[in-house]
């Protein structure tokens, strides 16, 4: 296996988990990759954590925006820069288990896929599990309009799957935006379950996140090519009672 793999690494204030990231890229057993790490204005040491790390690996490198264009704009720099035949996602504050590349590659070949996701464990600031995720092991876009169930710093996407697609400008939920529009006309995403990422989940992130999800999906599916507005309600019902009986079960304790 000697596909080169493109990483696209947005950045933006990560100091305290950024270290922890950038070393679990350098500890994969998969050898041909190219880091390209957007820091989208930092305003603490993340420019000079990048900085140091790509003078010490030519494998990395950096994109700085003088200021903060969002996400969604720091991961299409990447795209545009990204010279791979693959492409993985990785946050600043999730980390990868060493042979995530390797693995997740080997099941696409073997597979023919040109699409993937992993399973993923969540952990919490101190980097203790919280939960787990396991990835379907096929997922289709009628499936996933009803739940978004792909972890993005769990994506591996061929070149030639991605295609001129990038992330839409959204302030919530672009990575679902864009699996949605591939999904549109590509078959599926296939998951591999294997826990080869931990997702990193903040307190303060929880805080209003649940109104604020629900008002970004409907936005999430007015970008969706081919989706007419019946299905758009349709889903959208679907995704609410979903969350009405998750939230409800949280509570009681299930």
């Amino acid at each position: 296996m000697t596909s080169k793999i493109s990483i696209i690494l947005p950045v933006f204030n990560a100091e305290p988990f950024l270290d922890e990231t950038l070393a679990s890229v350098l500890a994969q057993t998969h050898q041909d990759w190219e880091l390209i790490a957007i820091d989208d204005g930092s305003t603490d040491e993340s420019p000079y954590i990048l900085q140091q790390a790509a003078q010490g690996d030519p494998r990395i490198h950096v994109i700085r925006h003088s200021e903060s264009q969002g996400v969604f704009a720091a991961r299409n720099h990447g795209l545009d820069m990204a010279n791979g035949a693959y492409i993985a996602f990785l946050d600043a504050d999730d980390v990868w288990g060493s042979t995530k590349l390797v693995d997740q590659l080997g099941f696409m070949q073997s597979a023919h896929s040109g699409f993937s996701c992993t399973s993923f464990d969540v952990i919490d600031q101190q980097g203790r599990k919280i939960s787990a995720r396991i990835a379907p092991a096929r997922t289709t876009r009628d499936q996933l309009l009803l739940c978004n169930t792909i972890g993005t710093s769990t994506v591996m996407i061929s070149r030639r799957v991605l295609g001129k697609h990038r992330f839409p400008a959204l302030k919530m939920r672009q990575d679902y935006a864009l699996w949605l529009t591939i999904l549109t006309t590509y078959d599926a995403c296939l998951g591999l379950d294997a826990h080869l990422t931990r997702y990193r989940r903040h307190a303060a992130s929880l805080s209003g996140s649940k109104l604020r999800s629900a008002i970004a999906t409907w936005g999430v599916y007015k970008t969706v090519p081919n989706l007419t507005f019946a299905r758009s309600i349709w889903s959208y019902a679907n995704y609410l009672g979903r969350t009405l009986v998750k939230n409800s079960n949280l509570k009681r304790g299930k």
